[in-house]
């Protein structure tokens, strides 16, 4: 099942899912560029969410620590 998320006071971030299934989140931009991140636990997912700056967490935490892709607008 995909949970989104509006993240309010990110910068960047529009959109936040996660696929508690496939453990799969994904990250989408103000730009409309949207990061996918593979083996993600449902932990991260929640500890991000639920942070005080979404992006310095996604950025700290998420963004180079998981596998992922990039899908272009």
């Amino acid at each position: 099942m995909r949970r989104g998320y509006n993240p309010m006071g990110a910068d960047n971030i529009d959109k936040v899912e996660y696929d508690g299934r496939t453990k799969t989140l994904y990250v989408k931009l103000l730009s409309g560029k949207t990061f996918v991140h593979y083996d993600v636990t449902h932990l991260e997912h929640v500890s991000l969410i639920s942070s005080e700056s979404q992006e310095d967490y996604y950025l700290t935490h998420i963004y180079d620590k998981y596998r992922s892709r990039t899908i272009e607008p």
